[in-house]
């Protein structure tokens, strides 16, 4: 008995009839039956159970389909929603991965990015510098320009 972790004792299983039980099969190991215990005389308990079923795929491993089971038992409804609840986990867990991916990757052409930008300020500046110096260079030459028109004008007076 894997639940409740208790001895089976027929008066404590007579007085549990409301608790939830979980059977383990000696020949089928995989196999959990899930239910309770109904006094059926004074002197025997009935155990009315189902599979304890945690998965699709634990069908087929136990031989088992899905008309094993009656139309009414929730267990259908149960395996449904579980399927499509592990294969929206799935999708969401491949989503997630990608993202990572895509993250880690926007992260390097980031730093390459800024790897570039870097040198490019460099460059402006370097541009700049040079531009500054060329304008007090063309001053420097407009300024001669203009003192040797005027020596050149006073020595033709």
């Amino acid at each position: 008995m894997r639940r409740p972790n208790a001895a089976l004792d027929f008066h404590r299983l007579r007085e549990q009839r409301d608790t939830m039980f979980l059977l383990e099969t000696i020949k089928t190991p995989m196999l959990t039956l899930r239910r309770q215990w109904l006094p059926a005389t004074p002197e025997h308990l009935l155990f009315i159970g189902t599979p304890w079923i945690t998965g699709t795929a634990q069908l087929s491993e136990l031989g088992m389909t899905y008309g094993d089971f009656p139309i009414w038992a929730p267990m259908m409804d149960y395996l449904l929603l579980l399927q499509t609840s592990n294969a929206s986990l799935a999708d969401a867990q491949l989503l997630a991965a990608r993202l990572r991916r895509q993250k880690n990757e926007l992260e390097a052409a980031n730093k390459a990015l800024g790897a570039l930008n870097a040198q490019l300020q460099l460059q402006v500046n370097e541009r700049i510098e040079a531009e500054r110096a060329l304008h007090e260079a063309q001053q420097q030459l407009h300024k001669i320009n203009e003192e040797l028109e005027e020596r050149v004008h006073q020595s033709i007076n």
